[in-house]
Parts: structure tokens; sequence; C-alpha cells
């Protein structure tokens, strides 16, 4: 397990990104030229406070970030175009903080998270 995830500067589209079951986890992973993504999935990291690094990315595919319980900032305020992003089940994470992005067109599903009025399911 790793505390921190490096910055993948040189990266400027990705196939996959998986963090996953990472206890120690706070922060991370950096992708501040990648302005395309296929597949993120963020999920189970109990100890992960923010995640800012894909900031930079305007297309995506599919993006899943969830039960991370500590979770409190995401940053995909770049993101223009989903096919299916899945926000759901993070405890601390303010879901009007996600708003701006329920106005992507694709599947999109925010729920269950800090001061949702759905359940996490």
């Amino acid at each position: 397990d790793l505390r921190r995830l490096p910055e993948f500067a040189l990266v400027g589209a990705m196939d996959q990104v998986t963090v996953r079951d990472n206890g120690l986890l706070t922060s991370g992973p950096l992708f501040p030229n990648s302005a395309r993504i296929d597949d993120v999935s963020i999920a189970q990291n109990p100890s992960l406070t923010r995640l800012l690094g894909f900031s930079a990315v305007r297309e995506a595919r599919n993006i899943e970030i969830s039960q991370n319980t500590s979770l409190t900032e995401v940053d995909l305020g770049g993101l223009e175009a989903v096919r299916r992003l899945d926000i759901r089940c993070n405890a601390a994470l303010p879901e009007s903080s996600l708003d701006p992005l329920r106005s992507l067109t694709g599947q999109v599903r925010i729920s269950g998270n800090l001061g949702s009025p759905s359940p996490c399911l």
C-alpha cells in the first residue's frame, strides 16, 4: 500500500486507471496533461481525502469513484464528455460539489454521498 501516488506528467491519454483497496492512500494520482481517459475506477480507499489529479481530463468513457469513506474533494471540472459517470457512496464527499457534473450527457449517477437525498446503494 502506498500513501501517495505519483504524478504522471508525460501521460497524454490513458486506457485504464484503477486504484482500489489501498488503506494508506491519502491523495493522488496526478495526471496533469491527460485530456482523455478510457476507464477510471477509484474505489474502497478509506484514507483517500482528495482526488485532484484529473482536472485536465476532457473526455472519458467510464469513471467510477465509490466507497472512499474519507474523500472530501474531487476535481473533474474539465470533463466535457463521458459515457458513464458513477460517483456514489463517498460518505464525506459533499453531493452538492458534484452538481456541475449532472449536466453532462451520458449515463451519470451521483448518489449516496454526503448530503444526498438518495441512500447509498
